[in-house]
C-alpha cells in the first residue's frame, strides 16, 4: 500500500463523512451536468469548513459556486450569524445550488449572485474573513488582487496554494 493510499485510507476513515444532502447533490451534479468533476467534493469541503473554523471567519466570499457543495460546507462551519456570498457566472447552473441550498436550509445564510466576478466584487460591501477563489481558473490573480488587495477588505492576509491549484485566503484575527 502507497503513503498516498494509506493518507487517503485515513481521511475517509477518520476525516470526512459525507451525509445524504450533499451525496445526493454529487450525484444530481453527475446526473445533469457536462462537467460534474468540477464539483469541490468531500475532501475540499471539509478542508474549507475546518478553515473556517480555525479563523473564526463570519463573512466569507466564495468565487465560483458551481453546484454548491462548497459553499453549503463552508456555511455549515459558519456561526449562526455568519454569510457566505458567492458568485457563479453560470446562470444555467444555478437552479441546482439554489435547489440545494433550500434543502440544507441555509438560503438565509447564502447570498448567490449570478454575474462574472470580475464587475460583482467592486459592487460588494464589507470586509470579508475569508475568500476561496474556485472560478475561472485563468482569472485567479485578477480575482485574487481584486478581492484583496483592491478592495482593502481582507488584511493581513495568508494565502495558501494548495497542489490541486485552489487559493485559500484568509485572516487571522
Amino acid at each position: 500500500m502507497s503513503t498516498e493510499d494509506i493518507r487517503f485510507e485515513y481521511i475517509e476513515n477518520f476525516g470526512c463523512v459525507e451525509d445524504d444532502l450533499l451525496r445526493a447533490l454529487e450525484r444530481e451534479t453527475a446526473l445533469t451536468q457536462i462537467h460534474p468533476k468540477m464539483l469541490s467534493g468531500c475532501y475540499q469541503g471539509h478542508l474549507l469548513a475546518m478553515l473556517i473554523k480555525m479563523c473564526k471567519a463570519k463573512r466569507v466570499l466564495e468565487i465560483g459556486t458551481y453546484a454548491g457543495y462548497s459553499a453549503i460546507c463552508m456555511a455549515r462551519a459558519l456561526p449562526a450569524d455568519g454569510q457566505l456570498v458567492t458568485i457563479e457566472i453560470n446562470d444555467e447552473i444555478e437552479w441546482l445550488s439554489s435547489k440545494y441550498f433550500e434543502k440544507a436550509g441555509l438560503q438565509d445564510k447564502i447570498v448567490p449572485i449570478v454575474g462574472d466576478a470580475s464587475e460583482v466584487i467592486p459592487t460588494l460591501d464589507g470586509r470579508f474573513d475569508l475568500i476561496f477563489i474556485d472560478g475561472d481558473k485563468t482569472e485567479y490573480i485578477s480575482y485574487f488582487e481584486e478581492a484583496t488587495y483592491a478592495s482593502k477588505r481582507l488584511f493581513p492576509l495568508c494565502p495558501v496554494q494548495l497542489p490541486s491549484g485552489y487559493y485559500y485566503t484568509f485572516s487571522f484575527k
